[in-house]
């Protein structure tokens, strides 16, 4: 578990490895202000496409915490114009079935 402050928590599924692009883990507090508790399932491990970003770093994988992509998009949109970053280098994919946000930084 990593804590920045007493009510905002990032928690990592125990088997997660790796570490992943400053940005993308600087994107992530914002993240954290959206769901409060973040719980990490994939960054460097797990099975992906031969392509993924996860391999490089530049890939997240979370739980929704009841959040839409609408309301995640609006935080990625937020760190991005805070930080003067192009929204688009930014792609969302929600997977409700799984409970799953997947955020990668792909600079375009």
């Amino acid at each position: 578990m990593v804590r920045e402050r007493s009510d905002i928590m990032i928690w990592k599924k125990i088997d997660v490895q790796g570490d992943c692009h400053h940005i993308l883990w600087k994107a992530m507090k914002y993240v954290e202000q959206l769901l409060k508790q973040v719980y990490i399932t994939s960054i460097r491990d797990g099975v992906h496409s031969i392509t993924s970003f996860h391999y490089i770093g530049r890939a997240i994988d979370f739980k929704r915490s009841g959040k839409n992509k609408k309301q995640l998009r609006e935080a990625i949109n937020k760190f991005c114009r805070d930080y003067q970053i192009p929204e688009q280098d930014f792609d969302i994919i929600e997977y409700p079935e799984l409970d799953i946000f997947h955020l990668e930084y792909d600079p375009k």
